[in-house]
């Protein structure tokens, strides 16, 4: 699989839960988070550093946050787990998606 997307509210709300979560999913190069989602898992991956930095999502090339405003705390989250990607040249992107064009 190589887009994921996180939708809906969250039940596991701890870091360590999320990493755990993501860990099965080595081929996915594209993770969609939703408004409702990121502000959960977006600790989580900024978390990833060092020697630990590509043990979650390890082929990841981009981050899509739903909307055009994520949080400022959010935007945060991710900016360090990019740059700690960046480091170890695994680049990742951040962009924004509307989830209005998926709608049929």
């Amino acid at each position: 699989m190589e887009n994921l997307h996180i939708d809906g509210v969250p039940f596991i709300s701890e870091d360590i839960e999320w990493l755990n979560l993501l860990i099965p999913f080595t081929a996915v190069k594209k993770l969609y988070l939703s408004m409702k989602i990121s502000p959960h898992i977006a600790p989580a991956l900024q978390e990833l550093t060092g020697g630990r930095t590509t043990e979650v999502l390890p082929a990841l090339q981009n981050v899509l946050l739903e909307g055009s405003q994520p949080s400022e705390s959010v935007q945060n989250d991710v900016a360090q787990f990019i740059s700690a990607r960046r480091v170890t040249n695994h680049l990742v992107t951040l962009s924004a998606y509307d989830t209005r064009r998926y709608v049929m």
